[in-house]
């Protein structure tokens, strides 16, 4: 059982496909008053307990992905430990790094301009602040992701592993495709030229993304016997 630091159910959604298209493991997704009750009838899955809604939101005050994801992850493995919790913790931190912004949005990628925003509102303003780069050159972008794995070792001391992915490609000259969530429907990745992410089928996605980058080198880990799955 692993609890993923999120609120954000097409990231959590998105990771369960992913380690289920990459390594055949059946994954379910379970709430904090099914924990114990799940766990102990299907002892052959791996569990991701979603952040219960009583935990409180951990801040994301700093710079680099990295710092923002061990900052969740230590705050929930700690908040539930206070309460006789012992579980593993993941959490996630991902943005867009755009070359003409400057590598903007970055680590403000989910709030960036507006927390109010909707993902939809900011690819508009994302694309009008592009609009002047004509060249592809101008329009380089990559999506990063950095997942930290907080848990206990055998040695009863507090651990960590971090594990990274990205995906380069490039802004779109406007919005495409339904799929996906966030900057999808304006981002061009370097794998797949002719289209959004938000044109690939979710299989193709989770093939090339930041995320399922991440995600892959995380559950190898598990598998390579360094922590139970």
């Amino acid at each position: 059982m692993w609890v993923v630091a999120t609120r954000n159910r097409h990231k959590l959604a998105e990771i369960r496909e992913i380690i289920q298209e990459h390594f055949k493991i059946s994954v379910k997704i379970c709430t904090g008053e099914q924990v114990l009750q799940t766990v102990n009838q299907e002892k052959d899955k791996l569990f991701l307990m979603s952040l219960p809604k009583w935990v409180p939101d951990s801040p994301e005050p700093y710079s680099t992905y990295l710092e923002n994801a061990r900052s969740k992850a230590l705050w929930a493995y700690k908040w539930l430990s206070r309460r006789g919790i012992d579980l593993p913790v993941i959490a996630e931190d991902s943005g867009l790094e755009v070359k003409y912004l400057g590598g903007a949005p970055g680590v403000r990628s989910a709030r960036w301009i507006d927390e109010r925003l909707t993902a939809e509102e900011r690819n508009r303003i994302l694309l009008k602040l592009l609009s002047e780069a004509r060249d592809w050159e101008k329009r380089e972008a990559r999506f990063v992701a950095t997942i930290v794995a907080v848990y206990k070792g055998n040695d009863g001391k507090l651990h960590e592993a971090v594990f990274t992915g990205e995906m380069r490609g490039w802004i779109a000259r406007h919005m495409s495709g339904s799929g996906g969530f966030g900057y999808d429907p304006v981002f061009i990745p370097e794998d797949c030229p002719g289209c959004t992410v938000a044109e690939l089928p979710p299989r193709w996605k989770n093939r090339i993304s930041h995320r399922a980058k991440a995600v892959i080198k995380w559950i190898t880990w598990l598998k390579g016997g360094n922590y139970r799955i």
